[in-house]
């Protein structure tokens, strides 16, 4: 997966700047885990003691929060065939879920194991974090799309928005176009995309 050549940092606090990081590093690892087969805490092992010891940012002093890091990945990996079947409900139907980028979905994972791991937290602080990691690696329609899909999971579970308001209908156009400009229904297995993690059936 590519790597983020760099991190605004202007106008952020260090906590949330080291929270953006480690939400940026769970999506990662949870793409890694996708195409690698490994237990979880071996792979929340790997990014602390390799991937974090060499990603020091002496210019923006940039900390990645290692304990949220390791709460996502662990969270959402531990609970990931809900987390799927909640993308694919959100998704049109007969839109195959495999059909995604391999990155998308693993932004979308991390962003559903957030929802998850702490309902209580405004929806909409998750979904913006996740657009703007979809904007670190994608140019086009994703990030769109990943609010598009974010918000009607975040409506299934009747997450609260942003302070007392609960998540509406969205208008379908963010995903939609998205799905339109890939203008495909063929059926993806498991096997081509070349899935691992023992996650995915």
């Amino acid at each position: 997966m590519p790597e983020k050549d760099d991190m605004i940092t202007h106008g952020k606090s260090p906590r949330h700047l080291g929270r953006h990081a480690a939400r940026l590093a769970a999506v990662q690892a949870i793409y890694q885990w996708e195409k690698i087969p490994c237990s979880t805490s071996s792979l929340v092992d790997e990014f602390i003691t390799y991937r974090f010891a060499q990603a020091s940012d002496p210019e923006h002093d940039v900390l990645v929060d290692q304990e949220f890091f390791g709460k996502i990945v662990t969270h959402t990996l531990e609970n990931h065939e809900r987390i799927d079947a909640l993308i694919k409900q959100a998704l049109p139907e007969g839109w195959p879920f495999l059909r995604l980028d391999s990155v998308l979905r693993s932004v979308l994972r991390a962003g559903c194991g957030e929802f998850l791991k702490d309902p209580s937290l405004a929806a909409a602080i998750v979904i913006n974090e996740y657009v703007d990691i979809a904007k670190d690696y994608f140019d086009g329609k994703e990030p769109g799309f990943v609010n598009g899909i974010l918000d009607r999971v975040a409506r299934e579970l009747d997450l609260t928005l942003r302070d007392d308001t609960k998540a509406k209908d969205v208008p379908a156009h963010e995903v939609e176009d998205f799905l339109k400009a890939c203008d495909t229904t063929e059926c993806i297995t498991w096997e081509d995309e070349g899935g691992g993690g023992g996650g995915q059936r």
